[in-house]
């Protein structure tokens, strides 16, 4: 499997509509997905390579040196001591985030790459494999270190997430939505307005983020106070971001039976609605704020979300 990743491929059309294409004609979690992105030509003869489908990523076998062995490795039961480990696995494509020396770590090895080359590094592979068709069509899961303790490594696992339409209660026929430029609102219609329910991306415990299913690596998040979709990959206010994007859910804060979301770095700011404009607020103590700020969270599966 090894002689067919980050080799040139050829597919006619390669993930379309979300469907990996295997190279070679193999299994695809094996021999790898035939993708196409421009910036392959910075350091390849083909724009269309082998790479690692989702929840696998490329890592290197070096008991075969000095023949070294490429494969598509699990991201579900990984070395970690961090959540950041794990997750920047899934968007890495070239492989760099196999020489962080957690991989090395417990086998009496070293990482042939200091890791403080391999930090500077892998943010700029996960910005130029994110242009992969392969990532733009397909959703990338989220994963957590779990396991790890002083001394010991832990795993990833994947995070269940959860596929959700969030309702106004005082306008109950709009739901969460995002306008043509990605800023939120509440929206009548459906373009928009199914997010993934995951957790805090700043990995507080109770806290909540809300991904796009349509955009993948994107991520509601409160830009001067304005909620706006952005994408994790490159957002405006990157020390902030993460922040900017987790909320403490509040069951019955105002109105039994709903939920309204406190943001983490602004405490006692709520998202509501004004003007139909998703925003962050004090809460005033009015009726009006209490019903512009709770919402109705509706567990949707993607078959009905592609049927209404």
């Amino acid at each position: 499997m090894g002689d067919t990743l980050l080799n040139p491929c050829s597919a006619i059309s390669p993930a379309i509509g979300g469907l990996p294409v295997p190279c070679s004609g193999g299994v695809i979690n094996l021999e790898g997905v035939c993708t196409f992105n421009p910036f392959f030509l910075l350091f390849a003869a083909s724009a269309q390579l082998c790479i690692c489908p989702p929840r696998y990523y490329l890592g290197f076998d070096y008991t075969t040196a000095p023949n070294i062995q490429v494969n598509c490795r699990s991201i579900t039961g990984s070395p970690c001591r961090t959540d950041l480990d794990c997750k920047s696995r899934t968007m890495d494509c070239l492989g760099i985030s196999s020489f962080s020396q957690v991989n090395f770590d417990g086998s009496g090895l070293m990482s042939p790459i200091a890791q403080d080359l391999v930090d500077i590094l892998l943010p700029v592979a996960t910005l130029l494999c994110g242009f992969s068709d392969l990532y733009r069509t397909s959703s990338i899961p989220l994963f957590s270190c779990n396991g790890v303790s002083s001394g010991v490594i832990g795993q990833c696992q994947e995070v269940k997430t959860t596929l959700v339409r969030i309702r106004s209660e005082n306008f109950p026929d709009r739901t969460w939505g995002l306008d043509q430029n990605g800023d939120a609102f509440i929206n009548q219609g459906f373009s928009g307005n199914i997010f993934y329910v995951v957790p805090g991306l700043t990995g507080q415990p109770g806290t909540v983020s809300f991904n796009s299913v349509e955009y993948p690596c994107s991520y509601l998040r409160h830009f001067n106070f304005a909620l706006r979709l952005e994408s994790s990959q490159n957002p405006a206010n990157p020390e902030i971001y993460n922040e900017d994007a987790t909320f403490y859910p509040r069951p019955n804060q105002f109105i039994p039976g709903f939920t309204a979301y406190e943001s983490v770095n602004f405490p006692g700011q709520f998202i509501r609605h004004l003007g139909f404009r998703l925003l962050l607020n004090t809460n005033d103590g009015s009726p009006l704020f209490a019903r512009d700020a709770s919402f109705s969270i509706e567990n949707i599966d993607l078959l009905q979300s592609c049927n209404n």
